[in-house]
């Protein structure tokens, strides 16, 4: 046999709930009882000591609350949740669209955003930056479609300044870690 054996598409996105009380937002729903879904969301207090969440995990059963997304294996980078959904980019491989996407925990759909190699999302969760063959251009956090930017940020009069013999002196004085 030869030794030219390529693996692509070998990446899943996964979770883990840390409590063993949380319940899997993935777990197949009842339709039959009428039941409704625990509330995840957790209490907002007022005072200052409530604001900062405590985190508690539970290491017993760790491993078996471990839980894939459902979605085709394949090259996923750059993830980012947001209010119960997962952002991400996917790179294509075997006919698959590369770009930008979402997975909505509620609904468990996948939605594309548009053909965008890389992306940020504002620290209030609010906008997005998307990048696209070096242009660049904000817009609202997207619902389930895709994202139309009407227009790119102008970069022809940016100017970048380096001062050489400082990163010169930063690089020699730095590079015995290298040794």
């Amino acid at each position: 046999t030869e030794w030219n054996h390529a693996y692509t598409d070998m990446a899943r996105i996964y979770f883990v709930t840390l409590r063993k009380d949380t319940p899997n937002p993935l777990a197949p729903e009842n339709d039959e009882t009428g039941t409704t879904k625990a509330d995840t969301t957790g209490k907002k207090g007022t005072d200052a000591t409530a604001s900062v969440p405590v985190v508690t995990i539970d290491t017993a059963g760790l491993a078996g609350r471990i839980v894939a997304l459902p979605l085709e294996a394949g090259n996923y980078y750059n993830l980012v949740p947001v209010n119960g959904r997962i952002f991400y980019n996917r790179a294509g491989q075997r006919n698959k669209p590369a770009g930008l996407y979402s997975f909505d925990l509620s609904d468990r759909k996948e939605n594309s955003h548009g053909d965008f190699g890389n992306f940020e999302i504002s620290a209030d969760k609010k906008k997005i930056i998307v990048a696209d063959q070096g242009k660049y251009g904000v817009s609202d956090l997207p619902g389930p479609g895709r994202i139309e930017i009407k227009e790119w940020a102008d970069l022809s009069n940016m100017k970048g300044i380096a001062d050489v013999k400082a990163e010169w002196e930063q690089i020699y004085t730095e590079s015995w870690r290298q040794m």
